[in-house]
């Protein structure tokens, strides 16, 4: 009887034991503001890139670790808030229960983020002909180049490879930003959902600035040109150009109002480099960000009204192979 009452203890044990989890080196950014730890559970980019069925739940709430800069690994407990580092890299191994099935994609809350977070994808739009031409296009429409198609295509295999799906897709309405959007959306699954289209999320208006190079810019609009180079926060460019403070502010409104509808999810915003400097200078307090090249990858974990953490930021492992622009916003051009 002992014998038994032992075996049927063993197998109980064992039974609630939950299958291991590890993730992939993920080159990680460690967050930015020091108020919020690492979320918990999170695999991140290159694993951001892992595959659209989710395993099993058993799975989801398994520990696992995320590969920090320089090979750190943070080992990760989803009780816990917060991820300590230590040497190494793992690689992924996703062990399932035997004969458990999948689960299908899923557009409800995601087990590894907090409740009261929402965790926005950021990136930003596939170089266009006027970004080629170095033309500052502003809130112009302009069209995406080859370049920037193969860039949309390339960012869209690599979040299509992985497990990581979006609540919702949100856009700026100009073009350029909708149609990398679009290719994403067809690629990870979310045919017929709508990629939503907010004026929010615009790149900065510069009025008589569009559409020239910065010599003509320099020529024809001196005043104008010589206010957007000199970064001036409250001066509105003239001409009908827009002011860093009003971009900004309409910028981190959009963002937690996107917030706010998708706590607990994940959703992807698609937009422009200017845009991406707001989103960064908000989570980071910093002004200075890294250059964004096209179709780069960010992301930020939002808590409203408040409360932003960058994970990761201007990641373009993607684009390996694939032709970008490396002066991108922030080094050659003026505005994306």
């Amino acid at each position: 009887m002992l014998f038994l009452a032992s075996l049927r203890a063993s197998a109980l044990r064992a039974a609630r034991r939950p299958p291991h989890l590890s993730s992939s080196p993920s080159h990680f950014t460690k967050p930015v503001t020091s108020s919020t730890a690492v979320p918990p559970s999170h695999t991140g980019v290159s694993s951001l890139v892992s595959s659209r069925s989710s395993p099993p739940a058993s799975s989801l709430v398994s520990s696992c670790s995320v590969t920090m800069p320089g090979g750190q690994e943070a080992a990760v407990d989803p009780g816990s808030t917060a991820a300590t580092s230590t040497a190494g890299t793992t690689s992924r191994e996703d062990s399932t229960a035997e004969g458990a099935t999948q689960a299908k994609w899923s557009y409800q809350s995601n087990p590894f983020i907090p409740r009261d977070v929402a965790e926005i994808v950021v990136v930003r739009h596939g170089e266009t002909t006027w970004n080629r031409e170095n033309r500052m296009q502003g809130q112009t429409e302009s069209d995406l180049s080859d370049a920037g198609r193969a860039q949309a295509r390339a960012l869209a295999a690599r979040f299509a490879s992985g497990y990581l799906p979006f609540a919702a897709a949100y856009s700026s309405d100009l073009r350029r930003a909708a149609e990398t959007a679009e290719v994403v959306v067809d690629a990870v699954g979310m045919r017929g959902e709508e990629v939503l289209r907010l004026k929010g999320l615009r790149e900065r208006s510069l009025g008589v600035l569009e559409g020239l190079i910065r010599d003509e810019a320099l020529r024809k609009h001196p005043e104008a040109y010589l206010t957007l180079a000199s970064k001036d926060w409250s001066q509105p460019i003239p001409g009908g150009g827009e002011s860093l403070e009003d971009m900004y502010g309409r910028v981190t409104a959009a963002v937690n109002h996107i917030a706010k509808e998708h706590l607990g999810q994940r959703v992807l915003l698609v937009t422009h480099g200017g845009v991406c400097n707001c989103i960064h200078m908000k989570a980071s307090g910093n002004r200075h960000a890294k250059k964004v090249y096209n179709t780069s990858i960010g992301i930020v974990r939002v808590s409203p009204p408040g409360k932003w953490t960058i994970l990761r930021w201007a990641d373009v492992e993607h684009l390996k192979a694939v032709d970008y622009d490396k002066q991108a916003f922030g080094g050659g051009a003026d505005s994306g």
